[in-house]
C-alpha cells in the first residue's frame, strides 16, 4: 500500500471528499473494518452489492493511529488473472500492514470494475492504474500469432 502522512486538515477535507464519492458508488460498499495488533494489520470486508461480478475495485484508505497520526493511501484487488471476478453479493477481506496502532479507518471505494465491461470512476488515476496493469498482463500472457 502506498501512503503518505498529512494533517489533519487536509485528511478530513480528504475524507470529506471521499464520502461524497462513497454516496456515489452502489456496486460495493465497505462493510467493516478491524485491526490486528499481533498482525499489525488491517483487515476490510468490501461487500459486492451490485447483481454483476466486480474484476476490479479501487479504494481509498485514511487511517488514524494512536498518537493521532494519519495515513492514507489506496489498496485494491484484480479478481481478473485470478478468480476472475468476485461475483455478487459475496465479500471480499483484504489486509493492509500498519506499523503503527491504528484507532479508526475510512476506507471509500472509489473504482469499481465489473465483468460485464461497464465501471463506476471517481478517481480516475486508480483507474488508469488498474486499465495499465491490466494491458501489460495480457502482453505477457497472450498468444503470438504468426
Amino acid at each position: 500500500m502506498k501512503h503518505f502522512n498529512v494533517n489533519r486538515a487536509s485528511a478530513l477535507v480528504l475524507a470529506l471528499a471521499f464520502a461524497y464519492a462513497v454516496r456515489a458508488q452502489s456496486g460495493a460498499l465497505v462493510q467493516a473494518w478491524r485491526y490486528n495488533l499481533r498482525a499489525h494489520s488491517v483487515e476490510i470486508r468490501i461487500n459486492n452489492v451490485s447483481p454483476k461480478g466486480i474484476t476490479a475495485f479501487n479504494m481509498t484508505v485514511v487511517m488514524k493511529h494512536e498518537d493521532g497520526t494519519l495515513t492514507v493511501g489506496e489498496a485494491g484487488a484484480d479478481f481478473s488473472s485470478g478468480i476472475g471476478s468476485l461475483a455478487a453479493e459475496t465479500s471480499y477481506d483484504t489486509r493492509l500492514y500498519s506499523a503503527q496502532t491504528v484507532t479508526n479507518v475510512e476506507a471509500v471505494i472509489d473504482v469499481i470494475l465489473y465483468a460485464d465491461g461497464t465501471s463506476e470512476v471517481q478517481n480516475k488515476r486508480a483507474y488508469d492504474r488498474i486499465v495499465t496493469q491490466r494491458k501489460k498482463t495480457w502482453r505477457v500472457v497472450a498468444p503470438r500469432t504468426k
